[in-house]
C-alpha cells in the first residue's frame, strides 16, 4: 500500500525510481529502498524478512544515542536490562561496487498524468562524509535556499520559466547526487527551461563573498534551531557515530564556513557539467 500511495498514485511519485535508474548503473543506489516495483514487497516471504532482520538488526550493528532528562547511570541500567540478553551477532560486511564515472549526458523523457510539465536534473557528487561535501551543500544553498536565492529569484519570482524550482544534495554515505528540479510554467519549452538552469549553474563561478556568507550564516542558524530538539540531537549523534564519530557534529559549521568562492567555482567547472548530468523530462499528458 505504501508503494502504491507514494510511488504510483502520487503525482511525480516515480521520479526517484526514474532518476536513480538513470544515474546509477552498478551501485545499489539504483534500487530504491521500497523496491523497484510492488511485487518486490508482495513476494517477500516471512523467512526472508527474518533472515534479513537477524543479519542487520543486531547490537553489533547498532548505535544508541540518548538525549533528555536521564542520567548516564540510569541509561546504562536500562540498556543492560533490555539489550544485554540479545545476542551480539556478526557485523555484516559492506563491500558495495563503486559507480563508474559518467562520461556523457543521460536523458530520459516520460509522459504521465500530472498537472504540470517538470524538469529534473542530477549530477554525481561525493558522499556526505567527505571533505568535498560541504562545498556542494553550499552550492545548492546558493541556488535555492530561500526566496532570495538565485534560482527562486531569477527563474521563479520573475515569472519567466518555473512555478517552483529547487536544488538539493542527496546526502548519502556513498557518492550521491546534486539535484535541480522544477515545474515549468505554461508555454515554456523544455529547451528554454533547461537552458535557463544551465545559465544559472555556470554563473555560480561568479558568486561573491557577501552572498556566500549569507548562506553560511543561514546554515549556522539552522543548526542552532535543530539543536533545540532533543530528538534531533539523539538522531544526529547516532548517525554521526555510526559513520565515523559523533564529534563530527561539532565540526559541521566550521567546515561549512571554510568553503570559499573558489571552491564553489571548482565544483561548477568539475561536476555541474553536461557529461556529468542526468536529465529527466517529465511531461504532463494532454487532456
Amino acid at each position: 500500500e505504501e508503494f502504491k500511495q507514494t510511488c504510483l498514485n502520487e503525482p511525480y511519485g516515480d521520479v526517484s525510481h526514474l532518476m536513480l535508474d538513470l544515474a546509477y548503473k552498478v551501485h545499489p543506489y539504483r534500487w530504491p529502498t521500497i523496491g523497484i516495483k510492488p511485487e518486490h514487497i508482495e513476494q517477500a516471504t516471512m523467512p526472508q524478512v527474518k533472515v534479513f532482520f537477524a543479519k542487520h538488526y543486531r547490537p553489533c550493528n547498532a548505535v544508541m544515542a540518548l538525549s533528555g532528562n536521564i542520567t548516564l547511570e540510569r541509561a546504562r541500567a536500562l540498556c543492560l536490562k533490555w539489550f544485554a540478553p540479545i545476542p551480539s551477532g556478526v557485523k555484516p560486511s559492506r563491500n558495495l561496487p563503486a559507480e563508474p564515472r559518467q562520461t556523457e549526458m543521460r536523458c530520459l523523457v516520460v509522459e504521465r498524468e500530472v498537472p504540470e510539465n517538470a524538469l529534473f536534473m542530477a549530477f554525481h557528487m561525493p558522499g556526505r562524509f567527505t571533505e568535498q561535501f560541504p562545498v556542494y551543500d553550499v552550492a545548492s544553498d546558493l541556488l535555492a535556499n530561500g526566496r532570495s536565492s538565485r534560482l527562486k529569484e531569477r527563474l521563479v519570482a520573475k515569472g519567466k520559466y518555473f512555478s517552483m524550482l529547487e536544488a538539493s544534495v542527496m546526502g548519502t554515505v556513498d557518492p550521491g547526487l546534486f539535484e535541480v528540479y522544477g515545474q515549468l510554467l505554461d508555454g515554456v519549452t523544455y529547451q528554454e527551461a533547461e537552458a535557463a538552469i544551465w545559465h544559472e549553474l555556470q554563473d555560480l563561478v561568479n558568486v561573491g563573498q557577501p552572498e556566500l556568507e549569507k548562506v553560511q550564516n543561514k546554515y549556522a542558524a539552522t543548526l542552532r534551531y535543530d539543536e533545540l530538539s532533543i530528538k534531533n540531537r539523539a538522531l544526529q549523534m547516532a548517525e554521526y557515530e555510526l559513520y565515523g564519530g559523533a564529534e563530527q557534529l561539532n565540526e559541521r559549521e566550521a567546515k561549512q564556513r571554510a568553503v570559499t568562492t573558489g571552491q564553489v567555482a571548482t565544483v561548477v567547472k568539475k561536476a555541474l557539467v553536461p557529461e556529468n548530468a542526468c536529465v529527466l523530462e517529465y511531461r504532463a499528458k494532454a487532456i
